[in-house]
């Protein structure tokens, strides 16, 4: 229960930093800077794709879970930054279909991570517990059988994290078009 509230707590608090963040500049009377807000944060998201590139080996220098953690640290940063560049504007549709995709990609990121360390622990738990009982691996390996494929399964969640992280990019990519495009200066 208490990764399930880190979790939830993670979600939470990238909302309630954006909220935070957003009224602290309205209030120094920094407004202007969510633009650049919005651009910084775009980019620490594209600089948190490193991990794919290191995960399909296109990067081999460094190891993967330091990658996957700053993959987690600068997509989350990154999220409350385009939050914070986002706010609770109405005036334009693409916008919040981004920052909708946004917000779903990050839940279905924290999603699946809790998901699978939690399938990991339950077989790790299973593992220990048959062993303790005095049976041999290959015994142990057939009891926790079910539990290795639900692991194998989990680790293919990304099949829906990255479809969605594509209808983000999409629609993140078109909103930053139309305000080139548009852009007041």
């Amino acid at each position: 229960m208490r990764a399930v509230a880190v979790h939830v707590g993670l979600f939470a608090l990238l909302v309630l930093a954006s909220v935070l963040a957003r009224g602290a500049l309205r209030a120094l009377g920094l407004g202007d800077w969510d633009r650049l807000l919005g651009i910084a944060g775009s980019l620490l998201i594209l600089v948190s794709f490193a991990y794919s590139l290191r995960k399909r080996k296109i990067v081999t220098r460094g190891r993967p879970p330091a990658y996957l953690r700053l993959h987690e640290i600068l997509a989350w940063t990154g999220s409350v930054l385009v939050l914070v560049h986002g706010g609770a504007r109405f005036e334009a549709a693409l916008p919040w279909v981004a920052q909708t995709a946004m917000l779903v990609v990050v839940a279905s990121g924290l999603t699946g991570k809790y998901l699978l360390q939690r399938a990991k622990q339950d077989l790790a738990g299973a593992r220990k517990e048959f062993a303790a009982q005095g049976l041999g691996k290959e015994e142990v390996e057939s009891r926790v059988l079910g539990l290795a494929l639900l692991v194998q399964r989990m680790t293919r969640w990304r099949a829906v994290h990255i479809p969605l992280t594509l209808l983000f990019g999409v629609a993140a990519l078109a909103h930053a078009m139309a305000a080139m495009l548009f852009w007041r200066w």
